[in-house]
């Protein structure tokens, strides 16, 4: 059995993999924040913006960066997104913003199974006038099409080439308990680092605790513990590091929501034996619901002062009738009843006309909670289907407002849901 100084190996590998998806560091206060943010960062795999398409029948189809310089507004860089005709996002562009024109830097595509389960993303980067494979992500689902894990790869030398692989461990609730890391070395998997995490008896995630695997052992590096409100809402975000055997404070995230419950204002400070301001995210919504602009700040001088910004554009989108002899109606039954409800709710729906259909529940921020029925087909008819205020996870989601959306082959809707406690 080959013998190596994981201790090293892992000092070696943490600049490296830090640097990938989903593997942001504690210490630099961005952990957790993509659980509230919705920002899409300028990296692989994240130029899926999370809430789209989003419940009130709009997508994106541009996010634009743009830098704070000389007191002005500068184009920076942007994100052109593309769907096909099921609504999903098929390809990303990433442009780059050079002396007045946009120029084509990286692009991502998008593969699903027949469920709508993505299955992949390929990374290609535009090198002169062709577009080369940089890295690509696959995507597994076990038997309960719950996401168990996630391979990542690299181009080299024509072939893809094993970098990291995670896999996910779920309680028999289907609670997501546990994440495990695994990276590539000298054709070999080994253990990296874990994530693991806790809920209190409302089901409401309360810690990420997370070790990494040095001599042979699991060693505690850093964990969040997150706060929430009377509401319900998520509020506060602390992160300690652990050092000389105790738990150290090193940052922390506050939200604020409007009177909509929809996020507001994120201020993240650092632990400098006191709480010190470093970061502040200010969203704005139009008047369809959608997050219009992200306004990035840091403080500077006893003050915030402007940093970035992130500009979003949207279309409204409609499905095409399978078959446009038949009349359908613009909108079909579609209630939910008792509403609010505690915890368990029923929505009804009629199809007038045999078609797939998708329902699934989104909160009030756009994120995706729960997928009831996912692109399956279904003869017209009446139809009911019982929700217990669980979402993919299966643990019960907090009190708050829902939208549950139906999509049809020839019509989209949406209704809201009260969940009480």
């Amino acid at each position: 059995m080959r013998t190596v100084c994981l201790l090293c190996f892992s000092l070696m590998m943490a600049t490296a993999y830090a640097g990938t998806p989903f593997r942001p560091q504690a210490h630099e206060g961005r952990v957790s924040q993509r659980a509230l943010d919705l920002q899409v960062q300028i990296q692989p795999d994240r130029a899926i913006p999370d809430q789209f398409p989003l419940e009130t029948g709009y997508r994106a189809t541009e996010m634009r960066g743009q830098e704070w310089q000389n007191n002005q507004w500068q184009e920076a860089w942007r994100y052109l997104y593309s769907y096909n005709t099921e609504d999903q996002l098929v390809q990303t562009m990433l442009q780059l913003w050079y002396q007045g024109v946009w120029y084509d830097y990286q692009r991502y595509t998008y593969s699903y199974d027949d469920e709508g389960n993505r299955t992949q993303t390929r990374v290609e980067t535009l090198e002169g006038t062709e577009w080369n494979n940089t890295e690509r992500y696959q995507y597994s689902f076990d038997a309960n099409h719950r996401w168990s894990a996630t391979l990542y790869q690299v181009w080299e030398s024509n072939v893809w080439v094993n970098s990291w692989r995670e896999s996910y461990t779920y309680d028999h609730d289907g609670t997501w308990i546990e994440t495990f890391v695994v990276v590539w070395y000298e054709n070999t998997w080994i253990n990296y680092e874990k994530y693991r995490y806790t809920y209190n008896d409302e089901d409401q995630w309360i810690e990420t605790l997370n070790q990494a695997w040095l001599e042979f052992d699991w060693v505690n590096q850093w964990q969040e513990l997150y706060h929430y409100g009377d509401t319900g809402l998520w509020t506060e975000t602390q992160v300690l590091l652990w050092e000389d055997n105790q738990w150290l404070n090193d940052w922390r995230w506050s939200y604020s929501y409007d009177d909509e419950g929809y996020p507001d204002q994120t201020i993240g400070q650092d632990w400098v034996d006191e709480w010190v301001n470093e970061t502040r995210y200010r969203y704005e919504y139009d008047t369809n619901s959608n997050l219009n602009t992200k306004l990035i700040q840091t403080w500077e001088n006893n003050q915030w002062e402007n940093s970035e910004q992130y500009l979003y554009t949207y279309e409204e989108y409609t499905a095409v009738p399978l078959d446009p002899e038949v009349f359908v109606p613009e909108q079909s039954r579609f209630v939910a009843y008792p509403n609010p409800f505690n915890p368990t709710t029923t929505i009804e729906f009629d199809l007038p006309q045999a078609g797939t259909v998708t329902l699934q529940i989104f909160d009030v921020r756009g994120y995706l909670v729960a997928s009831l029925i996912a692109n399956q087909f279904y003869n017209a008819g009446s139809y009911r289907v019982r929700w217990d205020g669980t979402g993919d996870t299966h643990r019960l989601l907090p009190a708050g407002v829902y939208t549950a959306r139906l999509r049809t082959p020839f019509t989209t809707q949406t209704i809201p849901l009260i969940g009480m406690k």
